[in-house]
């Protein structure tokens, strides 16, 4: 950024791959892998579709379908997330993938005709580098209303698809919530943009253990998951963006949901964030704080965090910890026992800030309180080249305004034109996804019923730059007595 185990065999999967040039008409190679095909005769006339984004460094993208001129669309979602299953009418649509450059903006990056066949499902996957992306289209019956097995006991149907593009294939396996690898099921080997089988599995709780192909070493395990409907299941393999030392994590594909899962040996990420500032209630307080970082693995301390910085990462075992702040040098903390929850595979920020309370006393006069107060953000792990998200802390408290407006102005644009624009509150984050371009950044309040501009800044996003915070602070070296400014979602110490 620059400032300035049961094989289903009565139907069949179907697979076409399509290796993608940035152009709207395209060549498509299709491979199709057969199994039996169905004789049902149920022709209800419909199919489903549902779209799920596997490209790692891409913005969100959205499908639309044509017919007779008519345009639908059927969802936008981001890396590692999939729409709902659509029910469509049967017959051929003419498809094209997209995404956003401006509010009303899109540009194509795909697009091809599809044949939607009655009760099949049409699982249409975009993977690869979104610079060179490939599409995959897996298509397989739909059998919610069909999973039983001969004991009339409810299954559910599971397939996995591979869609790493580093990995050299995997193996999958599922235990029983109380086993171990040990004891676990082969479900099938699965390389890059392939399918697998389709099992029925009884509607249990399971864990899921992925090894490379061949091998016997665990790379990656959940905790238990409840496979609670008898329903289709698909499980994408794809790659871990968080801090796991893992390179694979999972989504569920079930019905309208998109369920992930990352390593459950995963550690987590913290950073803290210095937003406090002079009060005459808390003289103890210069410039800079001490926290210690308290849990039952590990404890960490960071020394001399000046106000308005944040400190390095800290990585750290997925458990509970407290937080102690300390002005820097001082034995007695002005904060103790503030609670974070890491999880595995969380990676946070804690914003550290001071409120200010008014409250009417005993005697009816009017009685102010300090107090340090923490806010926990989950950091961002998206890798998108296209676009980026700008979470706003506000942590202004002012008597005058309870809000800030914040607007993001192209070259072409005034603030009363502007596509982009968020109202944050105190202590609020709030999200904006921006596309690659230079934004002239307006904060503005209303005061007294007149609007004010309290800071402006020119500010060019760039396909490398990752995702940011705004921080939003009170600055006596400023005219209005405020200002903004961005840092990282993610430090360089962190991505490497």
């Amino acid at each position: 950024m620059n400032m300035s185990i049961r094989y289903f065999g009565n139907a069949f999967n179907k697979q076409k791959i399509s290796n993608l040039m940035k152009t709207s008409s395209l060549a498509v190679a299709s491979l199709f892998l057969f199994g039996c095909e169905s004789s049902s005769s149920d022709t209800d006339e419909n199919g489903y579709l549902k779209f799920y984004n596997a490209s790692l460094n891409a913005p969100e993208v959205r499908i639309m379908l044509t017919k007779d001129d008519e345009s639908s669309s059927y969802g936008t979602v981001e890396y590692g997330e999939s729409t709902s299953l659509h029910t469509i009418a049967s017959g051929t649509y003419n498809m094209e993938l997209e995404w956003q450059e401006g509010n009303d903006d899109y540009n194509s990056i795909y697009e091809q005709d599809i044949l939607i066949t009655d009760d099949d499902v049409d699982l249409v996957v975009l993977t690869g580098d979104f610079d060179s992306p490939q599409i995959l289209t897996f298509e397989y019956i739909d059998e919610d209303t069909e999973l039983y097995d001969e004991t009339d006991e409810d299954d559910f149907s599971l397939r996995v698809i591979n869609v790493h593009k580093d990995s050299a294939g995997i193996d999958l396996y599922m235990s029983a919530e109380d086993e171990t690898f040990n004891e676990a099921a082969f479900i099938g080997s699965v390389y890059y943009g392939d399918i697998s089988a389709n099992h029925y599995k009884e509607v249990e709780e399971y864990k899921i253990y992925i090894t490379e192909t061949g091998s016997s070493e665990v790379v990656f395990e959940t905790n238990e998951i409840n496979f609670s409907n008898n329903q289709n299941y698909v499980i994408s393999v794809r790659q871990e963006t968080g801090p796991s030392q893992s390179p694979y994590a999972i989504d569920i594909l079930v019905g309208d949901a998109t369920l992930s899962y990352s390593d459950k040996n995963s550690g987590a990420e913290l950073r803290v964030y210095n937003g406090l500032v002079q009060h005459q209630l808390l003289p103890e307080f210069v410039d800079s704080v001490d926290v210690e970082i308290y849990g039952v693995e590990q404890q960490e301390l960071i020394s001399d965090l000046a106000r308005g910085s944040m400190s390095e990462t800290y990585s750290l075992p997925s458990s509970d910890y407290s937080l102690d702040i300390y002005p820097a040098g001082v034995d007695v903390a002005f904060a103790e026992n503030h609670f974070v929850s890491l999880d595995s595979n969380d990676d946070k920020s804690a914003f550290v800030y001071l409120n200010e309370v008014t409250e009417e006393n005993d005697d009816g006069e009017d009685e102010t309180s300090v107090y340090v107060n923490t806010l926990i953000v989950p950091n961002s792990d998206r890798i998108s080249l296209y676009d980026h998200q700008i979470t706003v802390i506000n942590l202004v408290q002012d008597e005058e305004f309870s809000s800030i407006k914040t607007y993001f102005v192209r070259s072409n644009e005034t603030v009363e034109s502007a596509d982009y624009s968020l109202t944050s509150t105190r202590a609020n984050p709030s999200t904006i996804t921006l596309p690659n371009n230079t934004y002239d950044v307006s904060l503005i309040v209303n005061v007294d019923d007149s609007d004010l501009l309290i800071d402006f800044q020119t500010v060019t996003l760039e396909a490398e730059d990752g995702d940011f915070f705004m921080l939003i602070e009170k600055d006596s070296s400023t005219n209005s007595g405020y200002s903004a400014k961005f840092i990282a979602q993610k430090d360089q110490a962190s991505e490497d």
